[in-house]
């Protein structure tokens, strides 16, 4: 799956980033560093990169930010304007 998504320009680390929250759901970036091993401030940086690309959203409850995996099918519609 990391080559797959690799090949449509994701980065080791946000490849990664992007593999964890379809495992767990929502998590705070510090929660996403953890279980990564990525260091906080790359974290940040690659979450950045994943929601301009529309691959990851987030949610703010008390003041925090949970972060959130889009649907794999996503892929498939980027792929499709790619195309065209």
């Amino acid at each position: 799956m990391q080559e797959v998504l690799q090949a449509f320009g994701l980065s080791k680390n946000e490849t990664q980033i992007y593999l964890r929250l379809l495992d767990i759901g929502s998590a705070l970036a510090g929660e996403i560093t953890t279980r990564t091993g990525i260091h906080r401030r790359n974290v940040y940086d690659c979450i950045e990169r994943l929601i301009q690309k529309g691959l990851i959203g987030y949610i703010t409850k008390n003041n925090r930010r949970y972060f959130k995996a889009t649907n794999p099918q996503h892929f498939f519609y980027l792929l499709q304007q790619e195309q065209e």
